[in-house]
């Protein structure tokens, strides 16, 4: 089998193969250094603690870059030639990161740290000419607390969900802290953030430690009209999650090219409801 690769692209494929024999894991520039310009990818993780409260040092945070090469073409049936090489870097105490120098491609990237979580983006492009500063990416501690969900109810205009639940923040400090509700839908009992049909966010709630909040979130009735479209059922089951403020979900594709929505850190899940998806009785 032979292949059509231009002397640019066979340099590419060895300064490839020899950043991924030592790691490549890069030499990481204070913003406030005088550098000469660059090409490569470029950016900043922010890390957070359990209330939502930036942490002292950024440092740390594992940055690994996967890269999807296309090297040519096959003479003989046109297909791609290409690979797939790992890189790495890590975030300095102002939690900047670079990978400088790297080939063109369509990249993953994914950002680890042990007590924060996991984020990742997909399909990112890249020229080795440019210079990328990708947007500033948030990872979080999971929160501390709790929630149930006491009842659902349609508002008298149809369409909107109040949902009564009541959140317990269980962290020990006399400052208030925000978190978020994530709630997720679906026609059967296993519902959880891993099995879902449709999911949506309401504001933060803020509170000391030791208290309770129970109030009516209003969500819009859509989610209803959406699941009636997507399968004839009268059953629907809601779960509700604790996350971070600071925290976000991210996307991830299977084997298959499908979508699949992840959240790194959310609190244990609620109580499971059942209700009538046309008179929102429960069950």
């Amino acid at each position: 089998m032979h292949s059509k690769i231009s002397t640019q692209q066979v340099l590419l494929l060895a300064i490839t193969i020899l950043c991924f024999s030592y790691a490549c894991e890069t030499t990481i520039p204070l913003p406030n250094e005088n550098t000469d310009f660059t090409a490569g990818i470029y950016g900043k993780v922010e890390v957070f603690n359990e209330y939502g409260e930036k942490e002292s040092s950024q440092e740390g945070v594992e940055v690994i870059a996967d890269c999807y090469e296309i090297l040519g073409y096959s003479e003989e049936d046109s297909s791609t030639i290409s690979r797939t090489t790992n890189y790495l870097s890590r975030t300095n105490a102002e939690g900047y990161f670079n990978f400088t120098e790297v080939p063109t491609g369509s990249y993953t990237l994914t950002f680890i740290s042990p007590e924060h979580g996991v984020l990742k983006i997909s399909n990112y492009s890249h020229d080795y000419t440019r210079a990328d500063t990708i947007k500033d990416i948030y990872l979080a501690k999971k929160p501390l607390g709790s929630i149930k969900i006491n009842s659902i109810r349609k508002d008298e205009t149809k369409k909107m969900l109040i949902v009564n639940r009541t959140i317990s923040f269980t962290g020990m400090t006399d400052k208030a802290y925000g978190m978020v509700t994530r709630y997720f839908f679906h026609f059967t009992p296993d519902v959880s953030d891993k099995v879902f049909s449709y999911t949506t966010t309401s504001g933060a709630s803020k509170s000391t430690g030791g208290n309770n909040s129970t109030h009516d979130i209003f969500l819009s009735a859509k989610p209803l009209e959406l699941l009636d479209t997507l399968k004839n059922e009268t059953k629907i089951y809601v779960a509700a999650y604790l996350d971070n403020y600071k925290s976000t979900y991210y996307i991830e594709f299977d084997d298959m090219n499908d979508s699949i929505m992840k959240f790194p850190n959310l609190t244990l899940p609620s109580n499971v409801v059942v209700f009538d998806k046309d008179t929102l009785q429960k069950y």
